[in-house]
């Protein structure tokens, strides 16, 4: 285990729990804990309102920042909230939606994830980005890369920043758009006329909108 990092083997709900690990986080000086998983830390049905409050309750008297990972719920919602109660999303601050690319070929030492930002309660959302994962021996190595190049993860990303990536280096009709995007024509239109981003060309093609800097000399007297 690396050093300061501390594994607690929990075999009851945190509600009763909750002793035991305050005692640890004072006797080890721990500033932030991960529940792994949500589902396994309750005393009653995910779907229970006041099992879900009493989680919140017991987490927050723990006063340390808190990761809490919980399985997603399936259905026509499935990406946008953690299985049972709604209010394991509504008690959280941030709730990010985790999705792993299912193009990896078996026995890959590779593991790349689109982070989802759902909620934040203390500012603005943040985008969505991609992080790869590569474990090699007892080194885990973690980057960034671009989701758009990901055939399995792009579709994670708002549609704005897909039909960026697509007409960054070639030009398209909406019609093109909708088609490789699987998406309306109507919605691609209505971005590509809400977007400064984007503008069309004389062959009625979407691209992106160039900046036009306009350079001072030095003596040109300024307004």
């Amino acid at each position: 285990m690396p050093h300061g990092l501390h594994y607690v083997r929990c075999s009851q709900p945190l509600v009763t729990e909750v002793g035991r690990m305050q005692k640890w986080m004072l006797e080890y000086g721990c500033r932030f804990c991960v529940v792994d998983s949500i589902a396994f830390a309750l005393n009653g049905p995910p779907e229970s309102a006041e099992v879900a409050a009493g989680f919140f309750r017991s987490l927050r008297t723990l006063n340390v920042g808190s990761l809490s990972l919980a399985h997603q719920t399936k259905g026509e919602n499935a990406e946008s909230k953690p299985f049972g109660s709604a209010f394991y999303s509504n008690g959280a601050r941030s709730v990010w939606h985790v999705k792993r690319n299912d193009d990896e070929g078996a026995g890959s030492s590779t593991v790349e994830l689109a982070l989802s930002h759902r909620k934040s309660n203390t500012g603005q959302r943040l985008s969505t980005r991609g992080i790869r994962l590569d474990f090699a021996g007892t080194t885990t190595t973690v980057d960034t890369f671009d989701l758009a190049g990901s055939a399995d993860l792009a579709t994670a990303l708002p549609i704005w920043q897909r039909v960026k990536s697509l007409v960054a280096h070639t030009p398209m009709t909406v019609p093109q758009l909708a088609s490789e995007l699987d998406a309306r024509p109507d919605s691609i239109a209505r971005i590509v006329r809400r977007m400064d981003l984007f503008r069309k060309d004389a062959s009625d093609r979407v691209c992106l909108a160039e900046t036009t800097l306009v350079a001072l000399e030095p003596d040109e007297e300024r307004f």
